[in-house]
């Protein structure tokens, strides 16, 4: 092999080796927003489980520990921040997006029109459903919502 077959060679696998390293880039807020989706499905599983046995909606994740994976646990999720809210008439599951990175809330507003994520500026909006709306990746405050009742309908 001459020495310019050995650097044309070095430069494709300089090339290919950076393409790997873009894709794995971007796929890390991807994984990272996918999995706070599950997550959320998850608690919204959990809390329609807690209601299923108590016909009552949780007040907080101690009240549906027992219904969600295990690697769930009440301190872990308040930590990451997610929350729970129940009105009487609604509640859903909450989480934080400051608690994220602009990439991570780009990849989650891609996700929302699949996942039914809805967004509000602020957890007191809720109480009046005023204000909620499709999360479209934009806002760098408020709570993701996945809603589990509303007008006496389970989603």
């Amino acid at each position: 092999m001459t020495l310019v077959e050995l650097l044309i060679v070095m430069i494709i696998i300089g090339i290919l080796a950076s393409m790997l390293i873009l894709t794995c880039i971007e796929s890390t807020p991807r994984a990272h927003a996918t999995r706070i989706v599950s997550d959320l499905e998850s608690l919204r599983e959990g809390c329609i489980i807690h209601y299923s046995h108590t016909e009552t909606w949780p007040d907080s994740f101690s009240d549906i520990s027992n219904n969600v994976q295990s690697g769930l646990t009440p301190d872990a999720l308040n930590s990451k921040g997610f929350s729970v809210f129940n009105s009487g008439d609604f509640g859903c599951v909450m989480f934080d997006i400051a608690k994220t990175s602009s990439r991570v809330r780009s990849s989650m507003g891609r996700l929302s029109n699949e996942s039914g994520l809805f967004f509000t500026p602020s957890s007191s909006d809720l109480d009046s459903r005023d204000d909620i709306s499709l999360y479209d990746g934009s806002s760098e405050t408020g709570f993701i919502v996945k809603l589990f009742r509303c007008s006496n309908h389970a989603d």
